[in-house]
């Protein structure tokens, strides 16, 4: 998996482990999901706009209920992507 770092905090060095969560789209009366990834980091290279990107190994994945969205009562409703690093 790549992403683009565009966090304010440091660039993670490669062997560091990072949990990625992955918003699903929700349809009809499933309940929000995400596909929660334990990954690490095995390359950082810098993008075509100069900035960061992280290179990175899924070690596992499995899906899980989005308890947030749950709560929230979003069970049909887009959220933004957020920029939660584990």
């Amino acid at each position: 998996m790549l992403l683009r770092w565009t966090r304010s905090t440091p660039v993670p060095s490669i062997g560091t482990t990072l949990r990625v969560e992955v918003e699903l789209p929700t349809e009809g009366q499933f309940v929000p999901r995400l596909i929660r990834c334990e990954s690490t980091v095995v390359r950082v290279i810098e993008g075509a706009d100069g900035g960061p990107q992280v290179g990175l190994r899924v070690d596992s994945m499995r899906f899980v209920e989005d308890p947030l969205r749950v709560r929230m009562g979003l069970v049909n409703a887009a959220t933004m992507a957020s920029e939660t690093v584990n």
